[in-house]
Formats: C-alpha cells, structure tokens, sequence
C-alpha cells in the first residue's frame, strides 16, 4: 500500500492593514507618483487633472450623461389627401 495523499500545508494568513482604504489609495498613488519611468506621465495627469468629479452624484449611463435628442414629434398628424383632378 502506498502512502495516502496529503496535501501541503496552507500559507499562513496576511496581516491586516493598519491604514483604511483612502489612506492606502494615497500610498499607492505616491508610490506611482515618484516611480522614474512615469514621471512625465504624472505630470501631465496632475496638470491634466479634474479631480474626482466622475464619482460624485449617482452613478449614470453613458446614455443618461449623453444630451437629450429632443421633443418627440406630436402623434396623431394626419397626412394630407391627395386630390385628383
């Protein structure tokens, strides 16, 4: 008989955050901030920027940001007769 299968020890688990989530969204936003490589691309967004405009208010469709065709056209218009002479 073989030896049973057992399978390998699971990892221990990860230490919780001592920061909350906007506080480790800033972290993660210097880090990338300072990164060489995208300096210039930091820049550009820091200048380019409008903030967080997109989450304030409820969250919209594409279709309900878009304008608004126009009045419908009135039903019920009859078209005119043609006569014969």
């Amino acid at each position: 008989m073989g030896k049973r299968f057992r399978p390998p020890p699971t990892a221990p688990p990860k230490e919780r955050m001592n920061c909350t989530l906007t506080e480790h969204l800033a972290n993660i936003k210097e880090q990338q901030e300072t990164k060489g490589s995208n300096s210039k691309m930091a820049e550009w967004e820091k200048l380019n920027s409008r903030g967080d405009d997109d989450l304030e208010g409820p969250i919209l469709s594409i279709a309900q940001k878009a304008v608004h065709a126009g009045p419908m056209p009135e039903k019920g218009k009859k078209k005119k007769d043609k006569k014969k002479d």
